[in-house]
């Protein structure tokens, strides 16, 4: 079964969002506005400026809070991907 960190990566570069959204999810990500509380292989749980997102793999599939890839959702996945040991 895949991680979410293999099924996030996709997502966490930007695809089916548009580049406004994907930029600022960037700059949240990169300014340390995500906090991780909870990260194991089939979820991770987090707060992004006080918005719950949250990372489930179910199936084989990733199914994630919010349901669509807002910008908070995005920062979190690109910072799933940054922690995950081959991607520094």
């Amino acid at each position: 079964m895949p991680s979410v960190a293999e099924l996030v990566e996709g997502p966490a570069h930007g695809r089916g969002v548009d580049a406004a959204d994907f930029d600022r999810a960037v700059e949240i990500a990169e300014a340390g506005r995500v906090e991780l509380v909870r990260v194991g292989p089939d979820e991770v749980a987090g707060l992004v400026d006080g918005v719950e997102v949250r990372f489930t793999v179910r199936d084989g599939s990733l199914v994630t809070v919010p349901a669509s890839w807002t910008r908070e959702l995005i920062a979190a996945a690109l910072e799933v991907w940054r922690r995950t040991p081959e991607h520094p």
